[in-house]
């Protein structure tokens, strides 16, 4: 068939396309413009289900030629959600089952002609998120079931300082976790709960501004478990709830020391982890949740440290590098028996895998990088169910090392970083057989090699940094053949590159962080295409580094940490186009308010019990700074700019 016109809308054709896709029970639908003149509808809500006929405006929410804007689409469940102005509300959050009778006003928010002028839509665990400004009360973020009982502000959330540079963020049942230091009381465990609880502390684990040592977070059973120190019995495993009397040590392992726990990983209904306790060095120990059940599985290495490391989870087995102290590091398995939890060797010779590493699955099959001096490190795979362990392919023939690295799966396809002697660093692919076993392309060529790194899949294509040896390190993209592997785009012009880092995926859409050498290191997102490929957000106008990092995904949303002055770290959030704190930060008397962006005729409410000073992003790095009275608790916002305030002290 071809690409051709599905209808023509507008048949003057002088009005703005089709935009705003999104799908729901198998039709597409969309905003469109038909025409202002008498007769026509302006823009409204469309649909399709792919044929002439069945291409039609849904409702017309502003009656006559007038428009009601419909934007903002985001689909849960059988609902499709958008904000529009139907001429008499201002612009709110509608709600649409595809029909013209089911596609009404989901909350007035603002009631009058205002409008609360509902976007950032997004979706948090089946939950609707946007921000909106209901009246007087400035700018707030909403959840919502699409009902008027349903629909709440998330509260501004107290805790936090500016200078608390959040790190080791952990999503646990849409709750996000993670350390930082309010000045007070050190480098502790925090909570956002973007379901309306706000941000707080979750508990001073080690009293006092001394740092817990929180490390190694990691989701279990609807709870966070990780190490922590609390001054009086040394460094253990801690578990939390998300609440203060919820927040304990699990169990004291090392009565007279410190467990040290670390390597977690969850394999079925067990948390698998390395610990030392009085009688054993550093081994297999696992835990159900409970303190009863959290107990050593094996003594590896009974003279000694059986260096247990490189965990990872296959068909509810943990899988891992350990010695038993005669045979040196080779790759064992358990089931969180000690009988269950043996060398892994090939059923066939007895052969072993030395020093193995990026142990991955794929198929049922466990792939992993191992040593032999005959063939140098190489990759190498295991079939739990015939019980073989065999070396895949010598991709770098003889003693030296292809050193395989960075393993991703995607739809049937294992990728990985390796070296075959003849053209350097390069990315390659297996289907777990000898002959699907390739370089996908020799994107450097020659013997420089691309290094490519920070593998991620996104829908079904592979994304990850990559040199070309003319553009610098940026971001590519592969559907695993030569020709559908290329650079995205180039986002730092030069030999120099963008330098990506911290990729996080969330659907097709792959978030980075890069310096296109204007703006400095900011927050970028590709789809894989040139044009899809863009800045997400400009923190520090001009070429001042925002720089976030440590992005992770919570349902539709990303958090990260970032800066608006490249010195104090804050954490922020994305949702949809938005970007911007998701609440307020309080810390010795001070307390900062949302950073918000500027909307014509939109104003910023700020809840002041002092004077307080308002910082204004000029947009060209520059900022402006001004006091204001309890009185002046209005300030009027210029598209454009970020806004913050701070209480005086």
């Amino acid at each position: 068939m071809g690409t051709v016109m599905l209808k023509e809308i507008s048949p003057s054709g002088d009005q703005v396309g089709p935009r705003g896709f999104a799908f729901l029970n198998g039709e597409l639908f969309f905003n469109a413009h038909n025409g202002s003149s008498v007769g026509q509808n302006g823009e409204e809500l469309w649909k399709t289900d792919g044929t002439t006929v069945g291409t039609v405006m849904v409702k017309d929410i502003q009656s006559g030629i007038a428009s009601s804007g419909p934007e903002e689409f985001v689909v849960i469940g059988s609902t499709l959600f958008f904000s529009a102005d139907d001429g008499v509300n201002g612009s709110e959050l509608w709600m649409s089952d595809g029909t013209t009778a089911g596609t009404q006003l989901a909350i007035d928010l603002y009631p009058g002609l205002g409008g609360s002028e509902p976007s950032n839509l997004g979706i948090l665990d089946a939950t609707l998120l946007f921000d909106a400004f209901p009246g007087g009360s400035g700018f707030s973020l909403f959840t919502s079931d699409g009902t008027s009982g349903g629909t709440a502000a998330i509260e501004t959330y107290s805790g936090t300082t500016d200078q608390s540079a959040p790190a080791y963020l952990t999503a646990v049942d849409g709750s996000l976790f993670f350390v930082a230091d309010d000045g007070v009381h050190g480098k502790e465990l925090w909570k956002a709960d973007m379901t309306g609880g706000g941000a707080e502390l979750v508990k001073d684990i080690r009293p006092g501004a001394a740092n817990s040592s929180i490390s190694q977070l990691i989701s279990f059973q609807g709870r966070l478990f990780f190490g922590a120190n609390d001054g009086v019995n040394g460094q253990e495993l801690w578990a939390t709830d998300g609440t203060e009397l919820g927040t304990l040590m699990l169990k004291d392992i090392h009565a007279i020391g410190s467990s040290v726990p670390a390597n977690f990983t969850v394999a079925g209904d067990t948390l698998f982890f390395s610990a030392s306790d009085v009688d054993h060095s550093s081994e297999l120990w696992k835990t159900d949740g409970t303190t009863t059940g959290t107990m050593l599985v094996k003594d590896i290495r009974p003279d000694g440290s059986s260096g247990s490391s490189e965990f990872f989870a296959a068909d509810g087995i943990l899988y891992l590098r350990a010695s038993d102290g005669v045979n040196g590091l080779q790759l064992w398995r358990s089931d969180g028996t000690d009988q269950g939890t043996f060398k892994v060797m090939d059923v066939n010779d007895s052969a072993t895998a030395n020093n193995p590493r990026n142990i991955s699955t794929l198929g049922g099959l466990v792939f992993m990088s191992a040593h032999e001096a005959e063939t140098g490190l190489e990759l190498w795979v295991h079939d739990p169910v015939l019980g073989t362990l065999k070396m895949l392919k010598d991709i770098s023939p003889g003693p030296a090392s292809s050193n395989p690295d960075n393993f991703t799966a995607i739809d049937g396809t294992l990728y990985f970083e390796a070296y075959d002697g003849t053209n350097g660093n390069e990315l390659w692919r297996t289907d777990g057989t000898q002959s699907g076993t390739q370089m996908v392309k020799d994107i450097q060529p020659g013997s420089g090699g691309s290094s490519p790194d920070k593998l991620i899949a996104a829908g079904n294509r592979l994304f990850f940094t990559a040199i070309d040896g003319t553009n610098g390190k940026e971001i590519w993209t592969s559907d695993g053949t030569e020709i559908g592997t290329f650079m995205v785009r180039n986002v730092g012009p030069g030999a120099a590159g963008a330098s990506p880092f911290d990729l996080v995926a969330i659907g097709r859409q792959v978030y980075f962080t890069a310096d296109d050498g204007t703006h400095g290191y900011e927050l970028w997102r590709t789809d894989g295409t040139q044009s899809g490929t863009t800045l997400v957000h400009d923190l520090i106008p001009g070429s001042g580094n925002g720089c976030p990092y440590g992005q992770v995904r919570i349902g539709g949303s990303l958090y990260c940490v970032a800066t608006m002055d490249e010195s104090d770290y804050e954490l922020y959030v994305l949702e949809g186009p938005g970007f911007f704190q998701p609440g307020g930060l309080t810390h010795t008397g001070m307390a900062f308010q949302l950073i918000v962006e500027g909307v014509n005729g939109q104003s910023m409410q700020v809840e002041a019990s002092n004077d307080f000073s308002m910082w204004d992003s000029i947009g060209n790095g520059a900022v402006v700074k001004g006091v204001y009275s309890p009185s002046d608790t209005n300030v009027d916002m210029v598209p454009n700019r970020f806004y913050r305030a701070l209480l005086s002290e």
